[in-house]
């Protein structure tokens, strides 16, 4: 019983140990009530209460707003981690705020170890609303004549049941949208019957640029009430201005990375209606291959309606389009895009051709690199354009004709011909968008005939210091037929037995028919043979017959 008794005991400790509450490193976490911006009656808001991290959540948070003052209670709601995330609890529904003064809340909080503690804070301050009846400003348009507008605005506060009385000797401040509203740009003060009135600049004063159309609003900020007015857009009309690009004087296409000059005339529209030169600073743009022009690359002042720009010109850029930004007194205008050709300057370097020697008749592959002449690639990105279209050409006396075609690519070029005897080759880059014509230096194929010997006679055996008479036919492979070789020159070898290099070589000379004849008079017996010495002068490949051994007796 007592060792039953023990283990019961022992147990009932671990479940108590078990069930303590949870140990804070830190403490419990901060309750805090949003930031909330001021509000008006009538608007709604929800319950909120922001959770700061670490620290174990709260078993649950209980929201009371209430009116400071009165005491009055507005809504007392649970609250519930929201969709966003667990340090983010919401009341199930947007509360209304019935009336003005400050809003407080009172946080009933449950922590995660079961104890409670009551926080109140302030939660958002409410004011009444005001309306801006009657809201107007004079001149509608302003222009550079009338530069100064009025506005005006019967200004009435709003009360808890919706009635409506002027707000008198209250401040009203006017505020101008994109510049600093954190403060009013003017201040004025409203009369018995509500009125107030402003008078400001209908335009930038610092130059009006493309868009001078300003926007006002009123607000009021007092104890009781807060709000501002609809936008009050005043609209700004200049003098119209046309800017033009006169067509380029220089010849076209232009080589890119070429200084180029283009000239305008800027014109301003007068009361009559009549265009006269005008003079202010004026831009020119760079436009890409589909019209869109945005970088601006020169700019210059333009002085009795004429101006000039110097511009680098690029492979890259499709045209220019000049460009005045317009002032208080005349209003903005571009040009029309002006097109410039302007290509590329392309070269070949290091051209070969190989094989080297090739077989007359066969394929030979002529190879270059295709760069760009003082530039970095020749890649223009122009509708997918990036090559160039491509020729090879030969020469028949002092006419060229292509024998083959392709493209251009940034790594070395090639196109493969049949090799013809004695032929001369160049690349060519044709003229294309973005490119100019590119002629690459001249190259002599060395294209040979095949040569061999027949009709060999040499004997196998002769008597010393007698008459040897040797001879063939050396012939060449002039497509599928064998020709002779005229006029050649044939050596006639012999290596004397047990000798290990050649002994001499005699020549003899072939006939139209290609034969050769020689008469030696041979004292010790050897190997003797026939060859023929192909260069690129006399278009054949070399040549040579078997050794045979003659036995002299």
């Amino acid at each position: 019983m007592r060792r039953f008794l023990s283990l019961l005991c022992a147990a009932l400790a671990a479940l108590t140990l078990l069930a303590a509450p949870p140990a804070y490193a830190g403490g419990p976490p901060t309750i805090r009530p949003p930031n909330w911006q001021p509000r008006n009656v009538g608007d709604t808001i929800d319950a909120e209460a922001d959770i700061s991290w670490p620290g174990p959540l709260p078993r649950s948070i209980n929201a009371r707003l209430w009116m400071s003052g009165s005491g009055e209670t507005i809504a007392d709601v649970e609250l519930a981690p929201s969709r966003i995330g667990n340090l983010y609890w919401q009341g199930p529904q947007p509360v209304r705020l019935p009336r003005s003064g400050q809003v407080m809340v009172d946080y009933r909080i449950v922590d995660a170890d079961g104890s409670s503690r009551t926080q109140t804070n302030p939660y958002v301050r409410v004011y009444r609303h005001v309306r801006f009846s009657e809201l107007a400003h004079t001149p509608e348009p302003a222009d550079p004549q009338h530069r100064q507008v009025t506005i005006t605005s019967r200004v009435l506060g709003v009360g808890e049941d919706g009635s409506t009385a002027p707000l008198t000797g209250t401040t009203v401040g006017l505020f101008l949208r994109g510049v600093d509203e954190t403060k009013p740009i003017a201040t004025a003060t409203t009369d018995a019957d509500g009125r107030v009135s402003f008078t400001a600049e209908g335009a930038d004063p610092d130059g009006g640029g493309w868009w001078p159309d300003r926007d006002f609003y009123l607000g009021v900020s007092t104890d009781d009430y807060w709000d501002t007015s609809e936008l009050i857009t005043v609209h700004y009309v200049r003098p119209k201005s046309r800017i033009t690009l006169d067509a380029p004087t220089f010849p076209q296409p232009v080589r890119s990375g070429t200084v180029v000059t283009l000239t305008g005339r800027l014109e301003f529209q007068a009361a009559n209606g009549n265009w006269t030169p005008g003079s202010g600073p004026v831009t020119l743009t760079e436009c890409d291959h589909k019209a869109f022009c945005a970088n601006t690359v020169a700019s210059a002042n333009a002085r009795d309606g004429r101006f000039s720009l110097g511009v680098t010109a690029q492979a890259t850029q499709g045209g220019y389009e000049a460009r005045f930004s317009g002032t208080v007194e005349i209003g903005p205008s571009y040009s029309e895009e002006l097109p410039l050709d302007v290509r590329y300057v392309t070269a070949f370097r290091g051209v070969s051709v190989s094989p080297r020697p090739v077989v007359a008749g066969k394929n030979a592959v002529i190879s270059a690199q295709w760069a760009c002449v003082g530039s970095a690639s020749c890649d223009t990105r122009r509708d997918g354009l990036i090559s160039q279209p491509l020729v090879l050409e030969a020469r028949t006396g002092a006419t060229w004709r292509v024998i083959a075609t392709g493209s251009t690519s940034p790594d070395r070029v090639a196109l493969t011909a049949p090799a013809a005897r004695g032929a001369v080759w160049r690349l060519r880059a044709l003229a294309a968008p973005g490119y100019l014509a590119a002629v690459g230096p001249e190259i002599k194929v060395d294209a040979r005939y095949v040569s061999g010997f027949d009709h060999v006679s040499l004997p196998s055996k002769v008597k010393k210091r007698h008459a040897l008479r040797v001879g063939g036919r050396l012939m060449r492979q002039v497509g599928k037929t064998w020709k002779p070789v005229t006029g050649a020159t044939v050596q006639v070898c012999f290596r004397q037995a047990g000798a290990k290099g050649t002994t001499f070589c005699h020549s003899a000379r072939t006939d139209r028919y290609g034969r050769f004849v020689r008469t030696e008079y041979p004292q010790r017996s050897g190997s003797w043979w026939f060859a023929y010495a192909g260069t690129e002068a006399n278009g054949d490949f070399s040549a040579k017959t078997a050794e045979k051994y003659v036995r002299v007796s």
